[in-house]
This record gives structure tokens, C-alpha cells and sequence, in this order.
């Protein structure tokens, strides 16, 4: 069967699997930090919209490391 399908004797989640858990954590995570982006802008408070884009700049270094690691690229 295809690795990325298969679970091993264990009932683990093989590595694939592990990777797109990973990837949707670090989404949700993405996706909350742009919101707070958005609302500080709105807010005019740019030090912290300044602030939280460069967590979201770790988040994205992040979710591109899983994938260069997973699917190579």
C-alpha cells in the first residue's frame, strides 16, 4: 500500500500523517495571529499588528519547513 495511506502495526499515524497534523496545528495558529493582525490595524495600534507579523513570519518559516521536510521542495 502507498505510505502515505498505510498505518503501521502499531495503529500510529505514520510520519505523513504526523506532518498534516502538524501543518493544520500551525494553520490554526496562522490564521488566529492574522486576525490579530487585522484587528490591530483597524485599531490603529500598528506596534502590535508590528508585533504579531513577525510571529506570523516563525509561523510561515515553520509551515514551510514541514513541507520542504515531507514533500522536499
Amino acid at each position: 500500500m502507498d505510505d502515505i495511506t498505510w498505518r503501521n502495526n502499531t495503529g500510529e499515524w505514520d510520519h505523513v500523517d504526523q506532518h498534516i497534523q502538524a501543518l493544520e496545528k500551525l494553520r490554526v495558529k496562522h490564521n488566529q495571529i492574522f486576525k490579530k493582525i487585522v484587528f490591530a490595524q483597524r485599531d490603529d495600534k500598528q506596534d502590535i499588528a508590528q508585533s504579531h507579523a513577525s510571529e506570523l513570519v516563525t509561523i510561515r518559516a515553520e509551515i514551510n519547513a514541514h513541507l520542504n521536510a515531507e514533500f522536499g521542495g
